[in-house]
């Protein structure tokens, strides 16, 4: 078997891009539950991706999540308002909370490179595997976007500082998404978390959900939402 090669002279140049990553919480504690329970939350949020993808958007699904990226400010903003409205509409007419799932992500800027655009002229083999190099992303903002996830309220998103810098549309650390969509009523969201993690706090054991966790995610969404005790 021949060693690895690559002809890093003829990797493309890379370019600056927002780079969002969004996944369900919790998908460790929920497939251990029910594996059948955990691909239904995984299948309806890439459903949800889908639903919501444009012409602009390349999008790298990774099992309960996905990568998603634009030179787009005003595209990636929209996705997130589309995809978050979705899911949002979900949770709150989903009437078992065992049933529920919340999503939440972070957004990066900054230079990419995509599988897509690597030829064969970096090795002969990317020619017959164009659906497997199409699936790859490369670049530093996916560890920004992927690191700063933890930072997020329950169904909100993360600013890094190196999207804070140069947008005016994700200036703060966190993209109140809500609050763009004026028609959007948002207080059956507020009712349907707050009874969310008081059947959290009430279940901690039987949902390997710990209750320092559940308070550290009740504060950061409450504060996030605007949501009263």
């Amino acid at each position: 078997m021949p060693r690895p090669y690559f002809n890093a002279t003829r990797m493309p140049n890379a370019q600056n891009e927002y780079v969002l990553w969004i996944d369900i919480m919790g998908t460790k504690s929920n497939m251990s539950n029910g594996v059948m329970t955990s691909s239904i939350y995984i299948s309806k949020l890439h459903v949800a991706i889908l639903q919501s993808k444009t012409a602009g958007l390349n999008i790298y699904p990774v099992m309960d999540g996905a990568y998603v990226t634009s030179s787009s400010e005003e595209e990636i903003n929209a996705f997130i308002i589309n995809v978050f409205e979705q899911l949002m509409a979900l949770f709150v007419e989903t009437e078992d909370n065992r049933y529920k799932f919340i999503v939440k992500g972070a957004l990066a800027y900054g230079p990419v490179i995509h599988g897509r655009d690597i030829g064969e002229g970096c090795n002969t083999i990317f020619r017959d595997n164009r659906a497997y190099m199409n699936s790859i992303l490369y670049g530093q903002p996916m560890i920004q976007a992927a690191k700063s996830e933890v930072l997020a309220a329950p169904f909100g998103i993360y600013c890094d500082e190196t999207v804070r810098q140069v947008s005016e549309t994700f200036c703060h650390r966190w993209h109140k998404w809500y609050l763009l969509d004026h028609d959007l009523d948002v207080e059956p969201l507020r009712e349907a978390l707050k009874n969310y993690f008081s059947y959290a706090e009430k279940h901690s054991y039987e949902n390997d959900y710990p209750k320092d966790r559940i308070k550290e995610h009740k504060e950061k969404c409450y504060q996030y939402f605007g949501i009263e005790e």
